[in-house]
């Protein structure tokens, strides 16, 4: 691409376009923010922050996004290996292109060569700038007016477009199953507005915190939230009735509070000059939802994503619709760090006495999941989340050799030293199991086991089921064991975490699992996790998205009431992905 060298630092938004084609044309290229960058001249800051603002992601999400795309095409129209597209595209493995390819289209590599049709489509992107009248953006820039859930605030760029990025036809549409939904009288109120709304022909958005419950991550709503265009203000006012004065904040934006049935209903109105407002305007940023044969424009998750404020029930639950990266991680490690080692002194005894108790009877130790291991003699074992160790050790006295990845270095302590009065060798490693070191550990083991209270810490499946599949050996087996999804609706367990609908996606703190051994005013003081709790249907499909074979999905019985489901242990197999 041939351009005019500038003074170093300087960057325009002609420049961006520019560098979006330097992109394209070296698309499988090893491609950098810091590489671009340096290409223009530019810090790599600069750079981003530009990329940022006006095309609303970051430089390699952009680059990811078009690398899947043409991969997703070559799939379909060329017999290439998929080890082979997968280094042309930039990813190290297999599994790291089958992990990303899954997220971005729905379905792993194979499912294209079996014909199953690609509808997500990312087209490059345009940017045309066009300066029309005096300050024309001077009121349209990002604010936090009160009044207003700072999530429902637009990046109203009037002079900037931008074409390309998700073809329309298959734009974010949501399908919400009313059958399915807990607050049906929300819903119905929000529908039948809607309805009205769009019989009057008056154009709205569904905003603020509505705008998340419309996506189908519900709460009890309070108040319903949309966006109208400003010129319709009169209209809007006629429809609810409204004869008071609007309200207006400091930023450019007002607003007034209508009744519709026996709901509250926020009703806002963004600031604009003449000539500039329209639907296009009011649409920038929006998701469909369809509930029934009802089409509702909401305001996206993407944007609440980037601009509602962190740490919030709300964030993570929008945070795991995504499949972003949270806090919860740090948080749960706080959790489990707390006064742990302790705790098992306490409840498993002196290192030297839970020892003996393996050494006794180390099947024992493994009750019902002994009969999932095909041998125990040399076989390379990695116990996820392995806590203090009970386990692993019994494993490790059976002849496997053992590596625990936990989260707790308390845990870490207790279980080495009852392997070392056991007298058997433990590789105990203490990480994040999501940031473990692959580069050490892919493809390094016979079996990956986990039981007891592990899934719900994690709040991205198929993120974790990748990482599992990653470990094992060709042929490797998983051995997954963990509470039964019937726990979200009832207590059965007698576990003290809130119940909930079934396919609810809430994430919920609670505590951590043996808090309620201690006393009330130590309790209150302990920190708190983040769960997320799954059905059995998103348990099957994130195991067999990412690549495995799923040989056997049992039941148990819960240990208070032998008539209900309590545990469930999915066995399943790394097969070979490809053609």
């Amino acid at each position: 691409m041939a351009f005019q060298p500038k003074e170093p630092g300087f960057f325009t938004i002609s420049d961006l376009q520019g560098a979006l084609e330097y992109i394209e044309e070296n698309l499988l290229e090893a491609l950098t923010p810091g590489l671009i960058a340096a290409r223009f001249f530019v810090s790599p800051s600069t750079l981003s922050s530009l990329f940022k603002l006006v095309c609303g992601m970051t430089v390699m999400e952009y680059i990811r996004n078009r690398r899947l795309t043409l991969a997703a095409a070559e799939l379909s129209s060329s017999g290439a290996p998929v080890i082979e597209l997968a280094y042309k595209y930039g990813y190290d493995t297999p599994e790291a292109f089958t992990k990303a390819f899954s997220r971005f289209h729905g379905f792993p590599p194979s499912f294209v060569r079996r014909g199953f049709p690609v509808s997500k489509v990312f087209l490059p992107l345009r940017v045309d700038v066009a300066l029309e009248g005096g300050w024309a953006c001077a009121d349209l820039t990002k604010s936090s007016p009160t009044g207003q859930e700072q999530s429902s605030l637009s990046c109203y760029d009037t002079f900037i477009k931008d074409e390309g990025g998700r073809r329309m036809d298959s734009q974010n549409i949501y399908r919400i199953d009313l059958s399915r939904m807990q607050f049906q009288r929300e819903w119905g109120i929000l529908c039948s507005l809607a309805e009205d709304l769009i019989q009057s022909r008056i154009p709205f958005k569904v905003d603020g915190k509505t705008m998340i419950f419309a996506h189908g991550l519900e709460f009890p709503l309070e108040k319903i939230c949309l966006t109208f265009q400003w010129d319709d203000e009169e209209r809007v006012r006629r429809f609810f009735r409204y004869d008071s004065e609007t309200r207006h904040t400091g930023g450019s934006f007002q607003y007034f509070d209508g009744q519709y049935r026996d709901m509250r209903v926020r009703c806002m109105f963004y600031d604009v000059r003449p000539g500039q407002d329209s639907e296009a305007l009011l649409y920038r940023n929006t998701d469909s939802v369809q509930v029934g044969a009802l089409l509702l424009p909401v305001q996206s998750l993407e944007f609440y994503y980037e601009n509602a404020e962190k740490d919030t029930p709300f964030y993570s639950m929008v945070a795991r619709r995504l499949g972003k990266p949270g806090n919860y991680r740090a948080r749960n490690k706080r959790a489990w760090e707390y006064s742990a080692y302790e705790f098992w002194l306490k409840t498993s005894g002196q290192p030297a006495e839970r020892a003996e108790k393996s050494l006794e009877n180390p099947l024992g130790m493994l009750r019902k999941y002994a009969a999932y291991f095909d041998g125990y003699e040399g076989v390379r074992i990695a116990n996820i989340c392995g806590s203090c160790g009970k386990k692993a050790v019994a494993l490790a006295i059976l002849g496997a050799e053992v590596t625990v990845f936990d989260i707790s270095e308390d845990n870490r302590r207790y279980a080495l030293e009852v392997a070392a009065a056991a007298k058997v060798a433990l590789d105990y490693q203490v990480c994040d199991v999501l940031d473990m070191d692959m580069e050490k550990y892919r493809e390094s083991f016979d079996v990956v086991f986990m039981e007891g209270c592990v899934l719900h810490y994690f709040h991205d499946l198929d993120e974790f089921m990748g990482i599992m599949y990653a470990l094992l050996k060709w042929g490797g087996k998983m051995i997954c064991s963990d509470f039964h999804p019937f726990s979200k609706i009832s207590d059965i367990l007698e576990l003290e975490q809130p119940s909930m609908s079934y396919f609810s996606m809430e994430v919920f703190e609670g505590e951590m699992a043996h808090a309620r051994f201690y006393p009330d005013d130590v309790r209150s003081q302990m920190p708190k996790c983040l769960y997320r709790k799954y059905t059995i249907s998103e348990i099957i499909n994130a195991i067999v998205r990412c690549g495995f074979l799923l040989e056997k999905f049992d039941e148990h019985p819960a240990w208070t009431d032998d008539r209900l489901p309590g545990e469930f242990t999915a066995v399943a197999v790394k097969r070979l992905i490809g053609p």
